[in-house]
Parts: C-alpha cells; structure tokens; sequence
C-alpha cells in the first residue's frame, strides 16, 4: 500500500507519524512486540509482529518477504541478533569473530572497536539482520558477575569512549544507520547484591549517575538507536517500568530520541520472581507507559496493549508514539525501499579474518615476563611443550554469544571443518613452532570443564609432567569455560576451574620455564601463578584469530600492545577491586586515632605526595604485597618495557570551567627494540564537596617510541571526569585543585603528579 509516508523526500521520523496514524490500535502494538525468529521457520506469528530477535539462517529471507506481505499496509519486520563481537552467531560460523567485548577493551583503541562495528555490520546486513544487541556497556566491578566478558571494563570513561566507537562503526550515519546498536542493560545491571545476575541493585541514583549512567551518555552522543532496559530492579523499581530511569534520566537528561527494548521476557519476571502487585496485562502497558516501548519475547503483548487502549486504559497518543519509534528507525534503515537480501551462508572474508587476528594480538596482554619472552631470540628454545585442553577448544576460544556457546552439539559439529581447527591455540603454535624449526609437542592435561573424574585429571596430569622432562620450555594455556560464565552463571570464587593449578604447580616442579597462556573470559585470582610463573599472557576469549596471534606474540613476530582494562585481584574476598574507589576514613601508614599524625602528610594538600591518597584497602589475612591486587587497571608489559615517562606538565596552569585541559608529556625507550607506550593520564579532584574516587581515567594515548629515542604527546582530559555529582545529583565542575596522574597504569605509586587549577 502507498501512502503518504512512502514519499522518501520526508524526514523518517514524519514519515512515521504518517503511517502510524494510518494503523489500526492492534497494528500499532504489534510494533512493540519481539519474537524469537526460532519460532518461525514454517509458521507466521498469528498476530503482527514488529521485530524477530535471535535472527539467523536462510529462511529470514522468505519470512520477511512473507510477513511483509501479509501486512495491510506492507510494514517490514526488523530482524535482530546479538553480534557482542562480530557476526558470532551466523550458522556454521559463517561470521567473523573477534575477541570477546573485554579483550577488546584491552587495545584501548577506540579506532579498533570502530572497525570491529563496520565488520560487523557489514556482514549483519548480508545476512538480512540490521539491529544488533550491542554493546554491552556495563560498568564491570564485581568479577563474579557472570557477564563480565561482555563488558569493556571498570572504568566508566573506557566504557564510554569504547562503546561509542562501535556504535560509530556499526551505525555509520545516524540519520541513514547501516544497522541499529544497542546500548545495554541500562543501567548498574553489572552491580547487582553478590554480584548475582538480574539482582536488585543497591547503588544510590547519585551513584548510578557518577558510575553507570555516563556510558549512556556517551552512547546517545554517538546517536544510539536502541537501548535495552536491565532485568533488576533500583530502589525497589524493576528497570523495565522505571520512569525516572527511562524517562527522566534517559530522555528528558541525556536527550536520548530512539526506542527502548525489553531484555528478553523482562515484563514476566516483574510478577514471577520481583512479586510486585499486579497482572501481566498491566505490566506490559506500565513498561510502554515507562518508556520501555519494545517488549523482547513477552507473551501477550498485542493484546494488552490493544485492550488498554481501546478501554481508556492507556492513552491512544502514548500508543501511537511508542509504534513511530520503531516505524521511524525501519524508515531510516530503508527497509521500504529495500528489496530482500539473498541467501548468505559464507560472510566472512580473508581481509575480515586478517583483521580479527590484528584485533586478537592487540587485545592479548603481556601481563609478566622474566626474560623467556619472545622464543624467538638466540636462545630459543629446541623443544616446546604445549599444556592445557583450553589450547586446544575452540568453543572456549571463540567466547560468548557464539553459534558454539553452550551448545556441545554444534561445537562438536562445527570444530571438525577444516578451517575452524586451524584458528586453534594449537594449530597456531605447532605451526609456528616448527617453523623456527624447533620440536613440538602437545598433551592435553586438564582444563575447566566440570564432570572429569580425578583419576583422568590426575592421569592428565602425569602425562603433562612426564612430556615435560623433554622439553626446554613448558606453554601452559589455562583459564575458564562458558561452563563457568555467562548469564545466570555468577561464581563465588575466583580461582582457576578443575585442577589446572595443580597441573602448573606439577609443571613448575619439574624445572622446566613455563610460560602461562591465561585463556580466561575475566580476571581470575592467580596469586601463584603472578609469583612463580617465567612469563604470564592474558589472551582472554580471543576469538578465531586468536591462534595466529598469540603465535606471532610469543614468537616475537609481534609486540605486545595490550593492557588489562580491569584490575586483577589477589582473592576473591578482595571484590570488588576497581582502581577508583572511593577513599574511607583511613589510609595506609595511618595506625592510631583521630589525634595521632599522619605520616608524609602535605604542607600542600593541591601538591600531596602519592602516599597520602592511597586507600588502606587491605584485609588483614591478605599480605600487603596484594593490597591492590595482582595488576592493576591499565597494566600491561611489552618487549619494550625500560620505556619511561620523563617528563609531564600542563600546557597551563589555570583552566577556565567547560574547557579540556592539555597535559604534555614525553617518553624515552632507552631499549633496543622499537615499541608503543600507552600512555594514561588520571584526574583527582584534590578536594570537592562530596566523596568522589580518588582518580579516574581521562585520556590515552598509544605513543610509537622508536629505540633510544623520546617522544612527546600531548593529551586533552575529558571535561566530563573534571566534574563531580553532588549532594543534589547533578553534574557540576567545581572550582578548585586537581591533578593530573600520568603513568602506564592506574596504580597510584606509579604516577606522576602534575598539578592544576580550574576556576
């Protein structure tokens, strides 16, 4: 049918008001309606329906031709999938997959995560799929939170800054998006009581505004289309019926203009497990009310909402808009004026591949190195023995929100194509090895996954350490499963599954180096391993091109330029463990009560040396070499590691509010090998009207550094850290003292103080 909203020359969003006022009540709320496209292979919805989630296969083609075709007035259905890091979860991995969201984070390189979103939403608009759920922009803290993979972080800046990178790359254009992104799970869903998954949230709206909303921001800068509500709840509010989340705090104070999406059956749970009062029915209407407009897999929902509004129950107009929103976004994508793509099952190319393997070896982090790093020196090893079931398991390998991901069948299917058992950790460092014409060998040990007896563990074992008498070096990869993560999948211990810390204790025993390969899908508690260890690579989930590049890693063909984008604790006991707390009433060195000195305390509280502001956070039981972990937020080594900051100062001392203040600083490699610095720069507000994190991140930069040479950078600090949320909730810069902590990481003993004044 054509009508007026047809005529391309209007803006999307007039069309939309257009069709949407030629649609009948129940027309309009099958807008607002998401199905699992698995429901749909041979049978239409009965109902309209607006979008399909979960969408992937060749039958998408017929089923929108299909369903575009029974509507009266021919409106298209959007297809949706989760693509957290590429086109993960095409049949018969047909995608490219690149290192999980966390392992992305580590490049600290937003023109990375720009183009990981183009790959993807390349191949997604091949595949007939143009609106993703993604990112993830949690503020990761507690690493016992299952999701912690999925994240880009600790750090609400890094989140931020790298959530909107890929909302840039997979949108393009926000007026004409190539796909639609989705910012979620709005918002503190990543804080939830024990860190377990869709608790409530215990955190302060003042707090939520200064730790987890700025991300959003962030993202609606970068012209988001979608945002998904969280499954929790805040202050007693499930997120999916939150006014003030929804529509306060996300429409009318970060000006956020497109629509929002339900997490999957979010309304259900409002009355089956958070028991609040009410029917089903009503739910789905207070969530469009809410401005929670897209409800993903809740049953019902064109009903409710066609009832509510033919009996006055809700307001036709709130109907009616929340449908434009969805209309105004197919508008913008030209799903009326685009023809149906045709089948594609091969989307993957060999310049996507080259550059999932260019993402994989940025994102892998050179955590410690005792000399036995790179193998590819004069005294390379002749005899390599490669360790661990993980080296050697591509559905770890791959991570989450993969086609393998928690499905044995599939990975056992798709593991034996003959391309796919070449991305492996195994293949890559046989290869690589014999090609530097060392021996090679490999003994699978144990690994992660739960239901091995002991006796098979130990007999592993033994066929590990007896293999290791004929070698000169031992790579033992190690890690977790997405038997140990995911959604519902919280942990309470932070230690290492199975008995792989036997097997590298047992490794250790024997004399022979051991370079530990930590494939993990989040930091772990590894205190033996940080100590006893000859070298320690963090190679997260690393996706397919993760074999490659670790090979290319360890062998030297490649330095490391990776740093950890959350810090890595001791003990479990010690979570969370992020690097910007908020400073208690006591401080380290600090013994008696409120009449004794301080030690080493300032003349000059806007000069103050490092040792005051670090916060005693020690447990007792716990030695005072692990007060803050085992590497901290922003830590990661290199082949060129003598690199040093040898100078830092601001361009000037005095900065007017609104303005980003530009510190210089320069870098020396007195090493004899070319290299990248990451440098950091952290901000403290040396004294504001509310408690606030002694420092946070503020700018970045990777610095080249050619051997025996300086270079100097200079670094706008973003505006948006300078300010602090008071006691009334807003967002204020307030005049005063700051710092400038510049460094190769967050740890505060390391930084260089260079102080300022904003007024």
């Amino acid at each position: 049918m054509n009508g007026l909203w047809m005529d391309t020359k209007l803006p999307a969003a007039e069309r939309a008001r257009l069709l949407s006022e030629a649609m009948t009540v129940r027309e309009l709320a099958g807008q607002l309606f998401s199905d699992d496209a698995s429901n749909w292979r041979h049978v239409l919805p009965t109902d309209d329906v607006g979008s399909l989630y979960n969408a992937k296969g060749a039958h998408l083609v017929s089923l929108a031709q299909a369903l575009r075709a029974r509507h009266r007035l021919n409106v298209p259905v959007l297809f949706a999938l989760d693509c957290a890091h590429g086109h993960a979860m095409s049949e018969n991995l047909g995608g490219t997959i690149f290192p999980s969201p966390l392992g992305m984070a580590a490049t600290f390189d937003t023109e990375i995560l720009r183009a990981v979103g183009r790959w993807t939403s390349q191949e997604m608009i091949s595949t007939g799929i143009r609106w993703n759920f993604g990112p993830n922009i949690d503020v990761a803290r507690d690493l016992r939170f299952g999701r912690i993979e999925e994240t880009f972080g600790e750090d609400p800046y890094l989140v931020g800054e790298l959530g909107a990178a890929m909302i840039e790359g997979m949108q393009d254009d926000p007026l004409r998006p190539r796909v639609l992104a989705t910012a979620k799970h709005m918002t503190g869903y990543s804080e939830g009581t024990g860190a377990r998954d869709s608790a409530e949230c215990p955190l302060s709206w003042r707090v939520l505004r200064r730790d987890h909303i700025p991300p959003y921001r962030r993202a609606v800068q970068a012209g988001v289309w979608s945002v998904m509500s969280g499954y929790h709840a805040i202050d007693g509010v499930p997120c999916v019926i939150n006014q003030r989340l929804l529509r306060e705090e996300l429409r009318t104070e970060l000006g956020f203009k497109g629509f929002v999406v339900s997490d999957a059956d979010n309304v259900h749970w409002c009355t089956l497990l958070q028991a609040l009062d009410g029917q089903h029915a009503d739910f789905i209407v207070r969530a469009v009310e809410a401005g929670n407009e897209i409800q993903l897999a809740v049953t019902g929902v064109v009903d409710a909402l066609a009832t509510a509004a033919d009996t006055g129950r809700m307001d036709i107009t709130v109907l009616r808009q929340a449908a434009a929103l969805l209309l105004e976004a197919k508008f913008a994508l030209g799903l009326f004026e685009e023809a149906a793509p045709q089948p594609v099952s091969q989307v993957r190319t060999t310049a996507s591949f080259q550059a999932a393997v260019d993402v994989s070896a940025a994102s892998m982090v050179l955590l410690e190195n005792r000399g036995i790093l790179p193998l590819g020196t004069t005294s390379q090893p002749q005899r390599v023995l490669l360790v661990g079931e993980l080296a050697n398991d591509l559905r770890q390998q791959l991570g989450c929100w993969t086609i393998l991901c928690r499905n044995d069948q599939a990975a056992n299917e798709i593991a034996k194509q003959a391309d796919a058992a070449s991305w492996t950790y195994l293949a890559a460092l046989r290869d690589s090895a014999q090609a530097m014409g060392a021996q090679f060998a490999y003994v699978p040990g144990c690994g992660p996954a739960p239901g091995a007896t002991a006796e098979v563990e130990e007999a592993g074992i033994a066929a590990a350490v007896a293999a290791a008498a004929h070698a000169d070096v031992v790579i033992a990869v190690v890690g977790d499963s997405d038997h140990w993560v995911g959604e519902g999948r919280d942990r309470a211990d932070m230690v290492l599954p199975g008995r792989q810390q036997a097997m590298l204790e047992a490794l250790h025993a024997t004399g022979k180096p051991l370079v530990v390969v930590l494939a993990v899908t989040k930091p772990h508690a590894v205190p033996w391993i940080q100590a006893h260890a000859a070298a320690v690579v963090c190679c997260w989930t690393g996706g397919m091109g993760g074999g490659l590049a670790l090979a290319q890693l360890l062998w030297g063909e490649r330095d490391f330029t990776g740093h950890t984008p959350i810090t890595w604790p001791a003990h479990v006991g010690q979570l969370p463990l992020n690097y910007d707390r908020v400073h208690g009433a006591h401080f380290e060195g600090f013994s008696g009560g409120p009449n004794n000195s301080v030690p080493n305390a300032p003349a000059d509280p806007s000069r103050d040396v490092n040792i005051w502001r670090i916060e005693n956070t020690r447990h007792i039981d716990l030695p005072a070499q692990y007060v803050h972990g085992l590497w901290p937020f922003g830590h990661g080594l290199s082949y060129s590691s003598a690199m040093a900051i040898t100078a830092a100062d601001m361009t000037k001392p005095l900065w007017k509010i609104g303005e980003s203040p530009r510190v210089r600083v320069q870098v020396s490699n007195p090493g004899k090998r070319d290299g990248s610095a990451l440098v950091q720069v952290y901000v403290r507000d040396v004294a504001a009207s509310v408690t606030r994190p002694d420092r946070r991140l503020a700018a970045w930069a990777h610095v080249p550094v050619a051997a025996g040479a300086n270079a100097t950078v200079e670094l706008a600090l973003a505006q948006d850290v300078l300010e602090v949320v008071d006691a009334n909730g807003q967002r204020v810069t307030e005049p005063g003292h700051f710092h400038a902590l510049v460094g190769f990481n967050s740890l505060v003993t390391g930084l260089t103080i260079v102080p300022f004044e904003v007024r």
